[in-house]
């Protein structure tokens, strides 16, 4: 009817609203009446809230501050990980600064142009250094090196007492050694390849600075790690390690190390766990266990 189509509005909703918060792509229908502060203030249900913010939001009814923060309030009370709650921050524009800041700025950036400008120039005027130059490697120009073992002469058929004097014991375990290194060395490879290309580390002078930074790369670490992106993981422990060398640090970096079969790796972090925390018995547990796994060429 007629009085059902006035009390209740259905409205489109944008991606993101004019306070860059989220909103989402959709339509939804509730009834005006619901845009009221006693009737936010005792509701609690989630979805309910979350159509009542996006539609404070969306300005179609003009704009409410107070109630949109009462209806936010709410919502995060009844539903504290809804999407909705979520809001991007823009990123700052020209406009934004004010004319000291601008001035500033563009100061700035003219000069490290300038500068370039120069050191371009610069090395325009000077030519090519060929004589610092390494020469250029020609294909299949470099010797190869002596990778491969030198076999011993093969035992003939019939020599029957060289047959009887051959230790097989030793021969397997050579080839299981061979063989071992090359998943080792294999194994290494591939956990260099998952490895994230990471910008330099800025290590900053303050101490405090520097174990917040320590932190947050930890942090970063653990979120991969439990995405099971270990490679990833190592290289965010490995930074927090460089900032400040706990040993929560370390015993992370071995759980994720020994995920990628690196147990020489994993036991070199445990050891540094144990000289830092002697009486912690499940590391040292571990400590047990991955030792029998370490290979001797490791």
């Amino acid at each position: 009817s007629s009085a059902a189509r006035s009390r209740s509005i259905a409205f489109p909703l944008s991606s993101m609203d004019h306070a860059g918060a989220w909103t989402g792509p959709s339509t939804c229908t509730i009834p005006i009446e619901h845009l009221d502060f006693a009737y936010i203030e005792n509701c609690t249900n989630g979805s309910e809230l979350e159509k009542i913010v996006k539609r404070l939001r969306s300005g179609e009814d003009g704009h409410f501050p107070e109630l949109l923060a009462s209806a936010e309030k709410q919502l995060a009370k009844n539903k504290p990980k809804s999407e909705v709650l979520k809001k991007t921050e823009r990123e700052v524009r020209r406009s934004d600064l004010d004319p000291e800041n601008r001035t500033r700025i563009e100061e700035e950036i003219n000069e490290w142009e300038n500068d370039a400008k120069e050191a371009d120039a610069r090395l325009k005027e000077s030519g090519p250094h060929e004589k610092s130059l390494r020469p250029v490697r020609k294909v299949g120009g470099v010797e190869q090196g002596k990778e491969k073992k030198e076999w011993k002469s093969r035992i003939k058929s019939g020599d029957y007492r060289a047959w009887d004097s051959l230790d097989l014991n030793r021969v397997e375990n050579e080839i299981e050694e061979a063989e071992e290194e090359k998943r080792r060395k294999k194994m290494l490879e591939d956990e260099e390849k998952l490895k994230p290309k990471l910008p330099k580390l800025e290590i900053p002078e303050d101490p405090i600075e520097r174990q917040l930074m320590a932190q947050r790369e930890k942090t970063k670490g653990n979120d991969s790690f439990r995405a099971e992106n270990h490679a990833e993981s190592i290289s965010f422990y490995t930074r927090s390690i460089e900032l400040d060398p706990l040993a929560v640090t370390f015993n992370n970096r071995a759980m994720a190390y020994l995920k990628l079969k690196n147990h020489s790796a994993a036991l070199d972090d445990v050891n540094e766990v144990l000289r830092q925390e002697p009486d912690n018995r499940k590391v040292r547990q571990i400590e047990n266990n991955n030792r029998n796994n370490v290979c001797v060429y490791s």
